[in-house]
């Protein structure tokens, strides 16, 4: 239903809703007078959020490729290289888990030695090396 200006207000379209407006606030941008607070999540806070997901998602799961599978790991995927692999290769070292294709994927690079294909411990301490070369270690 239209209001006295012609244009329909959210009260009316929902009129068992309220709605407040939080007063200006630095850290923000306005927009047709109202107020929007832009997220401020810092890349490792992010990074931390996708990674409870994705262990809560795919805990009991055996494959690997199901887990990689999950849309919080492609989330991941998707996020900056740079600021990503020094978390990614902590992680790794911290709670060892599938994160050889993520590290594939950011590095664009194979530092496993082709014998050691299939020996998780092996696979791992290759990249942990590779992030301490590289420096993101």
């Amino acid at each position: 239903m239209p209001s006295k200006n012609g244009y329909t207000d959210a009260e009316d379209v929902y009129p068992h809703e309220k709605y407040e407006y939080e007063p200006f606030r630095p850290k923000s941008w306005e927009t047709s007078g109202y107020v929007v607070f832009v997220n401020e999540e810092t890349v490792e806070e992010k990074f931390n959020r996708l990674v409870e997901r994705w262990r809560n998602e795919t805990g009991g799961m055996s494959s690997p490729m199901l887990k990689i599978s999950n849309p919080n790991y492609s989330k991941i995927l998707k996020m900056d290289s740079q600021a990503v692999l020094p978390l990614i290769l902590q992680e790794l070292k911290n709670r060892p888990d599938d994160w050889f294709f993520a590290l594939r994927v950011h590095s664009e690079e194979n530092p496993i030695d082709p014998q050691s294909v299939g020996d998780f411990e092996l696979v791992r301490q290759a990249w942990l090396e590779w992030g301490k070369r590289n420096h993101y270690l």
